[in-house]
């Protein structure tokens, strides 16, 4: 490897990480807070700072109490209750349960213990989404180490700029809510997970402890957020696979693979044991017993049992596919609704600021040739990671369309590595066009406009949510 090319890198990394504080102060924080700089907690919605009091007075039931009227009713879970209630909990045995995944709580609860004060969601969300972001840059950077080093630096510089001020990205930093702290830090740890592994089968030296610590940012990132388990899973099918067709001894396989699988597996144990001890099932998450402030949601999806449901995925399909923005007579004319409710038959499905992926994201549509780029470059390794992202996300994505609710922050599950897919798929194919110069200036003409395209549209749509 060329010192040109190790002081590139070095270079990228103080950008990536100079770029990221720039835009955490300038964007991600006025949006946050309004542009007060004043972290506030919204009042009503539940937040990490719950479980972590319950956990420090040793319980894992919150601390709130159920009202004695509510516990009276015929179903205390009914919104139309006269008496008050706490939304999106879990009430179960005459007692409050957060519905996330605990980790989260038990940052709160270092930094309540350290400091005394309590840890604002939003200070969460931003530090979460904005780890995402460096790590994000950082895995595209060994990417193109490993494997491209031919691909011009604007490419890189192109889809990572295009990932931090896009739609979803702007709209996770303008929500200081629990449901996107979950899934920020969800993603953080999937990413570092996906960084460790990447670097340990790059390089033997060291790799039981990469392989180590990959597992225990996967565990980490399952209790943050349980879809996030096929990462993992299918990251240790694809290693398998890629083992036993190498014809590896059976001892060298278990010593590649045990330090992962053990690290991972107290993860898991951990959330399946926290599970049990609420709801004496290691597989009840709590959602069936959930409070929602909807009557239409209560019936359809606690009454009925549909929360989970092969009816769902059609609807789900079109809407995080197909679907349009909506046309309003005015600025900005076209806009995605707040919250869309869309029944056909005993079918119902919830879009909440959802509409095509590559609405949101324009630069996605890149995708689309990605599956026949990959011929382009004869490295074994680099088929393997490509299409282990293409298929951990469609299996997230798959996942995600049997729920009655599609919300845009459910797209951050599978998006950052959506962003890795795009950027092998540019590189495998500014590498098969690499000298035509006539392709060249088609190429740069349509990825500078994709970028444009994508960063224009997000900063539109933090604007408004900024305004809202």
């Amino acid at each position: 490897m060329s010192a040109a090319f190790l002081n590139e890198k070095n270079k990228q990394i103080w950008l990536i990480i100079l770029y990221t504080c720039i835009i955490f102060f300038v964007l991600y924080i006025p949006f946050n807070t309004k542009g007060t700089y004043h972290f506030k907690e919204i009042p009503g919605f539940p937040k990490y700072d719950d479980l972590s009091s319950a956990f420090l007075e040793k319980q894992l039931h919150l601390q709130q109490k159920v009202d004695p009227e509510t516990l009276q009713a015929d179903d205390p879970r009914d919104p139309t209750n006269p008496s008050r209630y706490m939304f999106d909990r879990i009430i179960w045995n005459g007692k409050y349960y957060f519905q996330h995944e605990p980790l989260p709580a038990f940052l709160h609860m270092g930094w309540t213990a350290i400091t005394g004060l309590p840890f604002r969601t939003g200070v969460m969300v931003i530090l979460s989404i904005s780890g995402v972001l460096i790590i994000l840059g950082l895995l595209m950077i060994h990417l193109r180490q490993l494997y491209f080093q031919s691909t011009p630096g604007w490419i890189f510089w192109g889809v990572w700029i295009s990932f931090s001020l896009c739609s979803v990205q702007l709209h996770m930093a303008s929500m200081p809510f629990v449901y996107n702290e979950a899934v920020g830090l969800g993603s953080l740890f999937s990413l570092l997970g996906i960084f460790f592994a990447l670097i340990a089968f790059a390089d033997k030296d060291g790799q039981k402890i990469r392989m180590a610590l990959s597992g225990t940012f996967f565990g980490s990132a399952v209790c943050c957020r349980a879809s996030l388990i096929f990462y993992p899973v299918t990251l240790l099918v694809y290693l398998a696979v890629e083992r036993l067709f190498k014809e590896r001894e059976y001892k060298d396989i278990v010593n590649i693979f045990l330090p992962f699988l053990v690290c991972f597996g107290l993860f898991v144990l951990a959330l399946l044991t926290y599970n049990f001890m609420r709801f004496s099932n290691p597989l009840d998450f709590g959602r069936s017993q959930l409070i929602f402030p909807s009557l239409e949601d209560y019936q359809y999806a606690i009454l009925n049992k549909n929360i989970f449901r092969l009816q769902h995925v059609p609807l789900q399909l079109y809407l995080y596919l197909f679907s349009p923005p909506d046309i309003i007579n005015g600025f900005p004319y076209l806009v995605i609704p707040n919250e869309t409710r869309f029944r056909i038959g005993d079918v119902l499905v919830v879009s909440q600021r959802v509409r095509s992926i590559f609405i949101l994201v324009p630069i996605l549509v890149a995708l689309f040739p990605a599956p026949f780029l990959m011929k382009y470059y004869r490295n074994g390794k680099f088929y393997f990671w490509m299409t282990y992202f293409i298929t951990a996300s469609a299996a997230i994505f798959c996942f995600l369309t049997f729920f009655h609710y599609a919300t845009i922050r459910y797209i951050y599950d599978f998006l950052p590595t959506l962003f890795l897919i795009l950027f092998g798929s540019f590189s495998a194919l500014w590498k098969k066009i690499m000298g035509d110069e006539h392709n060249e200036k088609i190429v740069k003409f349509l990825f500078i406009g994709l970028v444009s395209i994508t960063v224009l549209n997000g900063l539109l749509a933090g604007y408004l949510k900024y305004r809202s």
